[in-house]
């Protein structure tokens, strides 16, 4: 029996990808070869896509709670800072500068006749 194969197997390896299992050929079609590294390259890419994208809402979440812990701090720093600021307000105050002059040098504050100048 006659192979006519013989003169379309050159035009073939052309237009395909031999590969060698065991000891026979086995021809595929490039558009076979094509669609599957295509296959194999859009699994990778989506692979690689959803690993990344874990990776930047980690970054983001640690991000935000360093944030949120820099914000607690500050207003703590400025409850204390309004704090002292009272407290400095008190001390520095009118009154209060009379009261400690009247305790530790027995000077008081003029009447309101002594300030005019009247006599009893």
């Amino acid at each position: 029996m006659r192979d006519y194969a013989q003169g379309y197997r050159s035009k073939m390896v052309h237009h395909a990808a031999a590969r060698q299992y065991g000891g026979r050929v086995v021809v595929q079609p490039l558009r076979s070869v094509f669609w599957k590294t295509l296959g194999i390259v859009v699994v990778v890419a989506m692979c690689v896509g959803i690993l990344a994208s874990f990776w930047i809402g980690h970054r983001l979440q640690s991000n935000l709670s360093s944030i949120a812990l820099l914000q607690q701090a500050s207003r703590h720093e400025l409850d204390v800072k309004k704090k002292l600021v009272q407290e400095r307000d008190g001390l520095v105050s009118t009154p209060r500068m009379l009261a400690v002059a009247a305790v530790q040098t027995g000077l008081y504050q003029p009447t309101l006749k002594q300030s005019f100048g009247f006599k009893e």
